[in-house]
Order: structure tokens, then sequence, then C-alpha cells
């Protein structure tokens, strides 16, 4: 917002921001509200974000912060990325514009790393069963196996990942998110109009929508993969009930033991192989999906007469053997960000969120690299409050405080140079990367 408004009235961000603040200050003395002014936090202020930069150059440093292109919200009247609770019904809150998905590069932190620890640190908490339930499932951790189906006449391989390896003869075809990167790819020519305006259908929702939709749509893109164990042609379909940012955008579809799955393949025609049956027994034209959690394999090959539940923990190391795929865990809580924006701590689930000051990191030739930038910089308007900075290696105890009172603070990168501050880089210059 600050950047459309600065184009629309040529005042410059810094300006405008500022003027907010002293009046958002007016008014809550006006309204005689009591506040201790030594506690304010600016966010926009470099002597703040350069805190928020530390940490996340503590993140890069440990490999936890990476590149990925992910779709996300996009307003093309504001040319701006958008939160879920900005797009109301599919427009963009403050032009009204229709939001679409669009595909950007922007750094991912890998906190699924420390899954396990959020998972255990919730057994001690005094929350409400409900609110711990909540967030166990945003970490959603799950076991299971990432497969690999080679697509028919081509070198590529699409990899899936399922909780349920066991049920993988019954595989008889696939589902893509349409913002997969592969799309492009796979659609055939003479399917290439149903894709792209089903591509854009799907771009128009969000993924609540998207998630919540109980009609089931889709587009064929023509290709076709291998089902790795018996070597069947499988057909490659698109459909927006399949995200881009949960696991890897692709899922192999069994529709005999998944309900999904199971009103996909009816309503597209697509054949459905039961591979798990109650005593071993097949179920004669079948009307809904047997998703019992136990029961004996058949259709499977090798595995016929094995016990399901013996079977989902057994496959994923026996294709991890096979060379087909790796057994593996694998949580849903990675949070993105897009290019231009930095990093802070969440208030609402100890994640970590955008904030308004630019990554401390650009790339240059495949090298990421601390830059610098000089308070005597024509292009960039100084904040005079700001204080030069000195070396050091952690921020002090007292940082909150010797920010709010211009006290001179430690540079977390270590370097000194006179009159400089470290990973500092305006808007301004970070849309010149």
């Amino acid at each position: 917002p600050a950047e459309n408004y600065a184009i629309k009235t040529g005042q410059h961000p810094s300006i405008s921001t500022a003027a907010n603040v002293a009046n958002i200050r007016r008014q809550i003395d006006q309204i005689g509200a009591i506040r201790d002014w030594d506690m304010e936090v600016n966010t926009t202020d470099p002597s703040f974000y350069k805190w928020t930069q530390w940490i996340f150059v503590q993140m890069f440093k440990h490999g936890l912060a990476y590149e990925k292109e992910m779709p996300l919200n996009w307003c093309p009247n504001c040319k701006a990325v958008l939160a879920n609770e900005e797009v109301v019904d599919g427009k963009c809150e403050r032009c009204g514009s229709d939001v679409t998905k669009k595909n950007l590069r922007q750094w991912m932190l890998k906190i699924t790393a420390y899954a396990d620890r959020l998972l255990e640190g919730l057994k001690g908490l005094d929350w409400p069963e409900k609110v711990i339930k909540m967030q166990t499932d945003w970490i959603g951790r799950s076991y299971g196996a990432e497969v690999q189906f080679k697509v028919d006449g081509s070198d590529e391989e699409i990899t899936v990942y399922t909780t349920r390896p066991d049920t993988l003869y019954g595989a008889t075809f696939m589902v893509l998110a349409p913002e997969h990167e592969l799309v492009g790819k796979l659609t055939t020519p003479e399917q290439k109009e149903a894709v792209e305006a089903y591509c854009t259908m799907a771009a128009n929702k969000s993924s609540v929508d998207r998630i919540q939709n109980k009609e089931k749509t889709g587009v064929f893109t023509g290709s076709y993969a291998i089902n790795p164990l018996n070597g069947e042609k499988i057909q490659i379909w698109l459909s927006d009930y399949v995200l881009s940012d949960y696991g890897t955008g692709a899922i192999m579809c069994v529709p005999a033991h998944d309900d999904r799955d199971f009103a996909f393949a009816k309503k597209f025609g697509l054949p459905i192989i039961q591979v798990i049956a109650k005593d071993g027994v097949e179920i004669e034209d079948m009307q809904e999906a047997y998703t019992e959690a136990s029961g004996t394999m058949i259709n499977s090959g090798e595995w016929n007469g094995m016990e399901s539940a013996v079977l989902k923990e057994e496959a994923p190391l026996m294709i991890e053997k096979a060379g087909l795929g790796k057994k593996t865990p694998t949580t849903s809580c990675v949070t993105g960000y897009s290019p231009g924006s930095a990093i802070g701590v969440s208030r609402s689930r100890s994640s970590i969120v955008k904030s308004a000051a630019p990554y401390p990191y650009r790339k240059t030739s495949s090298l990421y690299s601390c830059r610098m930038w000089s308070p005597t910089s024509p292009r960039i308007q100084v904040n005079p409050r700001l204080q030069p900075l000195t070396a050091g290696s952690t921020p002090p105890a007292r940082a909150a405080e010797d920010r709010l009172r211009g006290r001179p603070t430690r540079c977390p990168s270590g370097q000194a140079l006179p009159g400089t501050s470290c990973a500092m880089w305006m808007r301004t210059m970070t849309r010149n990367w």
C-alpha cells in the first residue's frame, strides 16, 4: 500500500509512513489512552528491522532458508502480493480487482526441521484441546514415501508423496496442481486450450475455496505416467483440489480407497481397482470407496495376501530398496515469503511472517553476499535517528531499549564500517535485483 500510494501521489513512502505514525500517536493521545511511549516499536525503522534481518541471516546460514517458486495471491491492479485475508470473494480488498494466482520466486523457511519439537512441545501446554488439535493439524506431520512416476514417452519424472504406499497397485490416474511446474511440458497440443482455460479458472480461487469445494473439477493433460509397480499407463490430470504448496503438488490417485479420488474417478470415467479387501473378498460394482484402515491386499502382485496395516509400514522401505522412491516423513508446516519482503516474528503462531523490510541477501552468480548501504547514498532517505553501528555478532540484551533510546547498537554481521549499517537495502534498491 505504501508503494502504491507513493506512485499515486509522488510522495516517498518514508514520508507518508511517518505522517501516519504521527497521526496514530495523535489519535491515541486525543482519546486519553494511557501508553508508555518508551515501549513503542516501529517496524519500519531500520534500527528495528535490522534484527529481523539478523534472524533471517542466521536461518540462511543454518540451511533453513531457501528459494522456491510458489503460487501467491496477486492483484494485477495494485501489482502486489496479497495475504489470504486480503482477498474477499476473489477480489482485492483495497481496489476490488479480481485476484489471480501468480508463481513468484520467494524465500521459504524450513520450519519442517522443527516439526517433532513443535509437536512434543504441545504435550505440556495447558491449552484447550481444540487449539492443540489445530496446531497439530497445522504442523501436519505424516509418514510415507516419495514415489517417482516416469512420464510416458518423456525423460520427465513426477514425484508423488503418499501416506499409503501400500495402495500403489491401485493408483489408476494422477492429479497435479494447476500451478505445477510440469504442466506446460505435459500438456499436449490437443489439450492446450482446455488446460489453459482451466488453469485460469483455478487461479481465481483461493486455497480455502479449492479445498472446501465439494464439486470435483479437472482437465486431462493428454499425457500419461507409468505406474512403477505394474507398468500400467495412467492418465495425468489437473485439478484445483490439489495444492502446489502441500507435498509435491502432485498426487497418485487410488479411487477404490479414497473418497475424493472415488468421486473424481466416477465423474470422469476413470478406472477403479480395489487393492484392499475385508477378508480378502473383492467388492463387485463399488458404489463408494473402501476406506477401512485394515484389510487383506488383493490385485497387488507379490503383495497379495499381506495385511494392509503391516504393508503400510513396510512398503516405504520396499519401494526405496527397489529404487522407485524413498521412505520419508513429511510435514505441511512450510512457510514461504515473497522476494522484496523481509521477516519478523509472528504474534499468532510463533512462525515467521512478512514485514516491510528488504532481504539482507541478494543473489549474484549463484552466490549470496551480505550487502551494505551508506547513509550518504542519494537514492536512500536516511532516518536521522539511526545511529552508526559498531562491530559485534549477537544482539545485546538491551537491544530493544537501546533501539528506542537511540543508543548505538551492534551490527549483527560483525562488520564495522564507518557510517554504515548491515543489510539495510531499501525497497528501491531491491527492485533492481
